[in-house]
């Protein structure tokens, strides 16, 4: 299981590497052999496989993928989190989105981000400083933090312009909910729930079902 502590005086860092791709984790591993403040203690090439190793091995930090199958790198940081919640994830993803950044940072074990588009250089300097206990992100990782501080200042803006009713079917819309569902929420007609949606779409200046659900996304409805 991750270990809360840190590694003793001279002792590398323990780390376990989670990503599908047996490459990527071969590659890293290499590269990270060369670093004697280091040492890859597991391997997990699944989200379940992640987890299993961690009830089987001590760790410091765990370097995630966000997309695995079996178990998603998102839903094993929930595990991850309920069960060892002194855990430090260092996520590394090829996902550039505001959203995935968004829905990874959200859990408090998440302390780096690393994109995989990153030198290794960047890994490194991310590893050195969630080692010691200080949260850390990539440059490009940076980009898309102040992109989604960006995103947020304008649906805020744009999201004045809808009525508070229309807010609330905006983020029924963004749960994935039908109509009929909407209105059995709100207690309302099916006919209401759809005038609420075109206006929506028409003060959004929005065009289709796929563009408005890609904005209540980001809206973070």
């Amino acid at each position: 299981m991750p270990s809360p502590g840190n590694p003793g005086p001279g002792d590398p860092c323990r780390i376990v590497l989670a990503d599908d791709h047996k490459l990527v984790r071969e590659g890293l591993r290499r590269l990270l052999a060369d670093k004697p403040q280091w040492r890859v203690v597991g391997e997990a090439c699944s989200g379940n496989d992640l987890l299993k190793i961690l009830r089987e091995t001590e760790c410091d930090v765990i370097v995630c993928d966000l997309s695995m199958p079996d178990l998603s790198g998102l839903e094993a940081l929930e595990v991850i989190e309920q069960q060892w919640p002194a855990a430090r994830v260092v996520v590394l993803t090829m996902h550039k989105g505001p959203l995935f950044f968004r829905k990874a940072t959200a859990h408090k074990i998440v302390k780096g981000y690393v994109l995989k588009d990153d030198a290794f250089v960047e890994l490194e300097q991310v590893l050195c400083k969630v080692c010691a206990h200080e949260p850390a992100i990539s440059r490009h990782s940076q980009g898309i933090l102040l992109e989604d501080y960006r995103v947020l200042q304008e649906s805020s803006q744009s999201l004045l312009i809808l009525s508070r009713r229309e807010q609330e079917v905006l983020r029924l819309i963004a749960l994935g909910l039908t109509a009929r569902e909407i209105a059995g929420r709100l207690f309302l007609s099916v006919r209401t729930v759809e005038s609420h949606r075109a206006r929506i779409m028409e003060k959004l200046r929005i065009k289709g079902t796929a563009e408005l659900m890609r904005v209540a996304l980001e809206y973070g409805m």
